[in-house]
């Protein structure tokens, strides 16, 4: 039965890669062109009331990724950017659209966190990550005003 049909195997060999490659040609020109933009950030644990004492706790960047890609901070970006408009969606949809392209990951053994973009617009991309970016530094800057108020009360009570 070989002999009979082994032909078959010896043309799928030559014509299989042939075709694979043509399919992953036409699909690679089809899909449409992706940009990814990043912003890079450094994020220090707030220190405590206490001195000498900081927060940092295992689950810090997990935290602070997901205080990234909150709900709040991405309205906050939609509002700046005036996605619903640019993009004719809702303002849930336009949050939904941002959780799936934003990413944020550590950059391994440092304290920066890499928020990257990915969209078809590389100048949408580019001012996503960038007001990302920003809605989280004017949040850090709140939660370092408040800590600063705190420790100023905590010096008036002991002076």
């Amino acid at each position: 039965m070989f002999r009979r049909y082994g032909w078959i195997f010896a043309v799928m060999a030559l014509i299989g890669p042939i075709i694979g490659f043509v399919t992953s040609a036409v699909v690679t020109y089809v899909m449409p062109k992706m940009y990814e933009s990043e912003a890079i950030i450094e994020v220090r644990s707030l220190p405590s009331a206490i001195p000498g004492r900081q927060q940092m706790t295992p689950q810090f960047f997990a935290t602070e990724f997901n205080k990234i890609t909150s709900r709040n901070s991405l309205i906050q970006v939609i509002d700046a950017l005036q996605l619903t408009e640019r993009w004719n969606v809702d303002k849930e949809t336009a949050v939904q659209i941002l959780k799936g392209i934003v990413h944020t990951e550590n950059i391994r053994g440092t304290d920066l966190i890499s928020i990257r973009v990915r969209h078809t617009d590389k100048v949408a991309a580019r001012d996503i990550a960038n007001e990302v970016a920003q809605a989280y530094k004017h949040y850090r800057n709140k939660l370092e005003m408040q800590a600063a108020e705190s420790w100023i009360k905590e010096i008036k009570k002991a002076i």
